[in-house]
């Protein structure tokens, strides 16, 4: 106070002028920092299943936004993928999510062939960020096989997975099927495999071995 009082008027107002800026630059930061960054989650929501994903939503903390125009339930962007997860374990919504980030790669010279890569690698992408969301998880990997015959032989898949330690747990494997089957049309829990990085089979007893001729 003391230094102020030796201060003439023009200095007073140099100083006071400083600090309303430092004040304005921090709360426009602060602003900044904590504005979410939304990104839909689930497109085209089904009225019926809407308040089943809103109860999931809610009943893992995760903050979203319903647009009634476009039927569309956004998240903050750093809560995408634990939104994905809890989704996909309470088996939510029946259809497909749609993965609006993968149009990102698409463009108008992409053939048919190029586009089914980048939608299949995304889909691997996806189910394998979730996988290791999963608690015990450290790398987790994904492999499909998709029939020759779609009328007599359906998918299956091989989920390779190195915990962090120890072996994962029955819940935990019945996790990862549910996140695969609901990752791919028609797979079936029961036709996905489930090994660990040492080769050992953790839901042999739950699992429908694949017939050879219906992989390609």
């Amino acid at each position: 106070m003391k230094f102020l009082k030796n201060l003439n008027k023009t200095q007073k107002a140099c100083i006071y002028a400083a600090l309303c800026l430092i004040v304005v630059v921090a709360t426009i930061s602060v602003f900044f920092l904590s504005r979410s960054n939304w990104v839909t989650v689930i497109a085209n929501v089904n009225s019926k299943e809407l308040k089943a994903i809103t109860n999931t939503l809610d009943s893992n903390g995760i903050k979203y936004k319903y647009n009634s125009t476009s039927n569309n339930i956004m998240v903050d962007k750093k809560d995408k993928n634990k939104a994905d997860l809890e989704l996909t374990m309470a088996g939510l919504p029946k259809g497909n999510h749609t993965f609006d980030d993968a149009f990102g790669m698409i463009n108008i010279k992409s053939t048919e062939s190029d586009k089914e890569k980048i939608w299949d690698n995304y889909k691997k992408n996806r189910m394998v960020s979730l996988i290791k969301m999963i608690d015990n998880v450290q790398d987790a990997d994904v492999e499909v096989s998709m029939p020759r015959d779609k009328t007599l032989n359906k998918p299956s898949a091989i989920v390779t997975i190195t915990p962090k330690k120890g072996v994962l747990s029955s819940a935990q494997v019945n996790a990862i099927k549910m996140i695969v089957s609901r990752s791919v049309v028609g797979l079936e829990p029961e036709s996905v495999v489930v090994v660990d990085n040492k080769g050992n089979v953790l839901n042999l007893s739950q699992t429908k071995i694949p017939k050879s001729s219906s992989v390609n």
